[in-house]
């Protein structure tokens, strides 16, 4: 389920959701041998009209050099760890930057990091 955004000073719609890869009949939380955990990603679409129309979906990918698809945010590398926007509210803060709260799955273990969203 998509995480829903609307910026009230520009009108913008941000939709933020994940994807993964499971295996059939092995629970997502078994982490040994499930890779739902290890195989997310996050995707941003944006609409400029109330949610009618939507923006193609872009991953969310942190700014910076050393960062990419598979190397996403710190800490988090596809197919080894992952990191999910599940339970999180995005807000904006007031510099007016969009931030989407990222929960951070490493070995069982959870962080929360913060991802600002720029257009």
């Amino acid at each position: 389920m998509p995480n829903i955004f609307c910026d009230p000073e520009n009108g913008l719609v941000f939709r933020v959701y994940l994807t993964n890869n499971h295996k059939p009949g092995i629970l997502p939380w078994n982490y040994a041998e499930s890779p739902v955990s290890r195989t997310r990603k996050n995707f941003i679409q944006v609409s400029c009209d109330k949610g009618k129309t939507w923006s193609r979906s872009k991953q969310i990918i942190v700014q910076g050099n050393e960062y990419d698809e598979i190397h996403w945010m710190p800490g988090v590398y596809y197919g080894k760890n992952g990191a999910a926007i599940e339970g999180s509210h995005i807000i904006k803060n007031r510099a007016g930057e969009v931030l989407v709260p990222q929960v951070k799955e490493v070995a069982e273990k959870y962080s929360v990091n913060t991802v600002p969203l720029s257009f």
